[in-house]
């Protein structure tokens, strides 16, 4: 049946990339228009629960106008009326008139919008961001929100694809700021989806891995400390992004006499000993490179080594992202219809279709593991998707 995402992944990739995507083979391509597509949704999400005003395409913002997700704009009563409701189901006993407060106080969108400014503009830090109240509220609200979808199996099916992002969004910032907790938390959560989904294998292995990892703190204790301080990951420096260049000092050092020789692969070509001579100096010249750096009080900068970085980049992202934003509110993924159906072609799945259901059907398998042997355990192919 296809749940739609392909139709709404050609709105930006050419369909035989859309293909190579969804199979697993256009790792950077998926990555990104997982995370547009994610970023889309959360943006008519937002519109409908909090009447957030977003712009649907460039235009928008060339004549300083701003447009809504949806035909009509929301006047300033129907978008308190929806905060209201929303913050009434949080709160039942709290049945005052014009009461407006839900967890750590009432929602203002411009309030909000100056916490997005401030963090931009770099006049406050992520933890200042992070502690507001407001951020509490319109977590409360937007889970709330989400309750009252329950029984709308199409909206969990993206409420579910939503969640796996989320999951792939925390395993790449674990893995890029060596973060040991992030790391194994990922793990955890995308367990569920993998079993669910009959990757055995992959379920296995890492089912394997976090058991190891549990038993690593009694056994081995001084490794576990130093992968709970981020070097579980292979990183050249303790910048995000500078440890994807190459030191300063390894291309004086080592360069010269690298390309003496033709390069690594070329030309004579390096024996076996030269070449790991070379591997093995390169953290102790990025450990050299940096005590320099700081006994000089001089720091070496390059310009933004990933492409995510660049400004091109960023403006190619907004511009496909209200692609998707003008895209979505006409197939309406979070419609009110209890059916499960498919958003690009409408046909409604039979109840034998339990795609919205990964996450549960994946914690049964898992519990299913418990007590038996990883490896030996067998799959059962009618308790999956």
């Amino acid at each position: 049946m296809g749940s739609g995402l392909r139709s709404v992944l050609q709105l930006v990739y050419a369909e035989n990339t859309v293909t190579h995507m969804l199979s697993g083979k256009a790792y950077d391509r998926a990555i990104r228009g997982y995370l547009l597509v994610d970023a889309a949704l959360n943006t008519l999400l937002a519109e409908r629960i909090l009447g957030t005003l977003v712009s649907t395409c460039s235009q928008a913002k060339d004549d300083g106008t701003e447009g809504t997700v949806g035909d009509d704009e929301p006047s300033e009563d129907e978008i308190m009326q929806s905060i209201d409701e929303a913050q009434a189901a949080m709160d039942p006993h709290d049945t005052e008139s014009g009461s407006q407060s839900v967890g750590a106080g009432p929602v203002d969108l411009c309030e909000l919008r100056d916490l997005y400014d401030s963090l931009m503009k770099g006049e406050c830090s992520t933890e200042y961001i992070l502690s507001a109240p407001i951020l509490d509220s319109v977590r409360h609200i937007m889970d709330v929100a989400r309750q009252s979808m329950k029984d709308l199996l199409t909206a969990q099916l993206w409420l579910q694809y939503m969640d796996m992002v989320d999951i792939l969004r925390t395993f790449l910032r674990s893995e890029r700021t060596g973060d040991w907790r992030l790391h194994v938390h990922a793990l955890h959560t995308m367990l569920p989806y993998l079993a669910a989904a009959g990757h055995n294998l992959y379920t296995k292995s890492i089912y394997a891995y976090l058991q190891r990892l549990a038993q690593l703190s009694i056994q081995h204790p001084e490794v576990h400390h130093q992968f709970q301080n981020g070097y579980h990951v292979v990183r050249r420096s303790d910048r995000y992004w500078a440890g994807l260049s190459t030191d300063l000092l390894i291309e004086q050092v080592l360069m010269r006499s690298v390309s003496t020789t033709g390069g690594l692969t070329r030309g004579r070509g390096m024996s076996e000993s030269q070449r790991i001579t070379w591997q093995l100096s390169t953290p102790i010249c990025a450990e050299v490179n940096m005590a320099l750096q700081d006994y000089t009080s001089v720091q070496y900068g390059t310009s933004d080594q990933h492409k995510e970085q660049r400004a091109a980049r960023q403006a190619r992202d907004t511009d496909d992202m209200h692609k998707l934003i003008g895209y979505l509110p006409s197939k309406d993924p979070f419609a009110n219809d209890p059916t499960l159906h498919s958003n690009d072609t409408g046909i409604t799945a039979g109840d034998s279709v339990n795609a919205d259901q990964a996450a549960s059907v994946g914690r049964k398998i898992l519990d299913g593991m418990v007590g038996k042997k990883v490896l030996d355990h067998m799959f059962k192919k009618k308790i999956r998707l």
